[in-house]
């Protein structure tokens, strides 16, 4: 359901962001998102075993710069 919102809105031009609760919710949205947008599968590995795909908009969750 977050997928599909995601889409719509990203298709009308809007900026989305999405807050999650847990890595675990983020991993299982993140899936749905890219499978929506990258059917092909093909992209760079990433440690945690997703891809990353050209274009796409990454942010993350902790930044420690000690």
């Amino acid at each position: 359901m977050i997928a599909r919102a995601h889409a719509r809105f990203t298709e009308a031009g809007d900026t989305v962001s999405i807050t999650c609760a847990s890595a675990g919710t983020t991993r299982e949205i993140n899936l749905a998102i890219q499978a929506g947008r990258h059917p092909d599968d093909r992209g760079a590995s990433l440690a945690d075993g997703t891809r990353a795909h050209v274009g796409d908009r990454i942010a993350t969750r902790r930044n420690d710069a000690t």
